[in-house]
């Protein structure tokens, strides 16, 4: 039981993420805050046909009740003030007459619809959805996945009432009521980054009604808890709950990035780097993506398929099993930048940024006789890094005026290993810091509502909470001549279309 949060607010927030679901109680005061219990439940990733991806919708019943019902067993006697949500990206799930499940979520990862995202791509079609939604044509879209129902799982089409994400799934469960915030919204690719409201050109594309949508919301609408709903969480009052953003975006928030001045790097299996815009800001080829924050704030950046799940394909393929990856990692100290002429493209799973193509296939260019584990293991690690680094350059690109920064806030499992947060800040050339972040998603949705609610600023990056900094070593250099390297390999791969 939860004592001494005199003079605190207490909010939770929860965070539905690709394999797991969160709730965090959070104490506030002013502009801090600090953790006070948590829950943790398993949703997991199941596939059982060719690029398939998906979650139970009763599994992320279950775990969202049961979390919630823990922490606020947790916090008995204690006045909370609201439950605010993040979620993952780009799922999609069909909801019958009835309001019951049709099939099981569709995840980002489901890369099942790449060949409907190639046609869209090779129309040349694709670029004008980008300009509308801000959203690149991409297996992950829940627009390309409502073409590959269309063609592939018609039943579920003709069974369908409506389409949702996963969250609004989780608040139609606590409130009976179907909306769709802005955040979210704005990574489906249905989404008009302008009018903030569905797009009928890209709903006319993916074959679907405005009416089959849920309803558009801001993400601190206040939405009313259902009796049944309050009974089950165990709760003796009834508790506002705000339907918040996507959960990059909310990263953002809550580790501090909330300007363009400023870059978020997030690396675990996959990875992401994000900056902040106060007005819609847009590659001219459609290669980073622009997701709505809040009213005034754009969050812009690229995300990659295949960090971490790299590392971890190579152990399993070439390393003893009692072996780490951080043994792994560690190993590599010893091989020079370049890993004596070895590059690897790293797509392993396809590509997100800034190719977009689920199609791609990984390379390891450049084998010879005298290479070891360990250089491979290097490349892999480089070539995580390059693919970043052309992401950082076309953000850098996309700013009005030349950015000044020299920092990126770092967050996830690279931030463990020495060595890889080396090679990173010495291939992105830039300093890179870590931070004693508390569950960044969560605290980005509490602070949003906040903000909306009470006016209070986002939370700044706090010195109280640096963990450490990693500077770039006298490698950045070989790593600049190495990144141009990397890319006229990929040109040859993957040479540009002609138009």
């Amino acid at each position: 039981m939860v004592n001494n949060m005199k003079d605190k607010e207490v909010w939770l927030g929860v965070d539905l993420g690709t394999t797991n679901l969160k709730v965090v109680a959070f104490g506030v005061e002013g502009d801090k805050d600090n953790v006070i219990t948590k829950a943790t439940a398993c949703c997991a990733l199941t596939s059982s046909h060719p690029g398939e991806a998906v979650q139970s919708a009763a599994e992320v019943s279950d775990a969202l009740f049961d979390c919630l019902k823990t922490v606020v067993g947790e916090l008995s006697g204690v006045e909370i003030q609201g439950i605010c949500f993040s979620g993952a990206m780009h799922s999609l799930l069909g909801i019958s007459q009835d309001d019951q499940p049709v099939h099981p979520i569709l995840t980002w990862a489901d890369t099942r619809s790449t060949a409907q995202a190639d046609v869209l791509r090779a129309s040349g079609f694709a670029n004008v959805l980008y300009q509308r939604t801000g959203t690149p044509v991409h297996s992950m879209s829940p627009l390309t996945k409502l073409l590959w129902i269309k063609e592939n799982q018609q039943h579920w089409a003709n069974e369908t009432h409506r389409w949702v994400s996963a969250k609004s799934w989780a608040l139609f469960l606590l409130t009976g009521d179907w909306v769709e915030d802005e955040g979210i919204a704005s990574a489906s690719g249905l989404l008009n980054l302008r009018s903030r409201d569905w797009d009928e050109l890209a709903l006319e594309q993916a074959g679907v009604t405005r009416h089959q949508l849920a309803r558009v919301v801001k993400g601190a609408t206040p939405m009313k808890l259902t009796e049944a709903a309050r009974l089950r969480i165990g709760l003796t009052e009834a508790v506002t709950v705000y339907p918040g953003g996507s959960d990059g975006a909310l990263a953002n928030v809550g580790m501090g990035v909330t300007a363009s001045t400023q870059v978020a790097l997030s690396l675990g299996t996959s990875g992401a780097l994000r900056t902040t815009f106060d007005e819609i800001t847009l590659d001219s080829e459609g290669r980073l993506f622009c997701y709505l924050l809040d009213e005034k704030h754009y969050v812009v950046g690229g995300a990659i398929n295949n960090a971490g799940l790299a590392i971890a394909w190579l152990r399993e393929q070439l390393f003893d099993k009692e072996i780490t990856e951080d043994e792994m990692i560690s190993g590599t100290a010893s091989i020079e930048p370049g890993a004596n002429g070895l590059f690897f493209l790293p797509y392993l799973s396809g590509e997100r940024a800034p190719v977009w193509q689920s199609g791609m296939r990984a390379t390891l260019h450049g084998l010879t006789l005298s290479h070891s584990r360990l250089h491979i293991t290097r490349a892999i690690l480089e070539g995580v890094a390059f693919q970043l680094s052309w992401i950082l350059r076309l953000l850098d690109n996309l700013r009005k005026v030349p950015s000044n920064f020299n920092e990126i806030q770092v967050s996830g499992g690279a931030t463990r290993s020495e060595v890889w947060m080396q090679i990173l800040s010495d291939s992105l050339n830039r300093t890179l810091v870590t931070r004693h972040h508390q569950e960044v998603s969560c605290r980005g949705a509490v602070r949003l509502v906040q903000k909306v609610l009470h006016g209070r600023p986002y939370p700044k990056a706090d010195e109280a909470e640096l963990e450490g900094s990693v500077v770039p070593s006298e490698a950045a250099r070989k790593y600049e001549v190495l990144f141009e390297h990397y890319r006229a390999l990929h040109r040859t791969l993957y040479p540009p279309k002609e138009d």
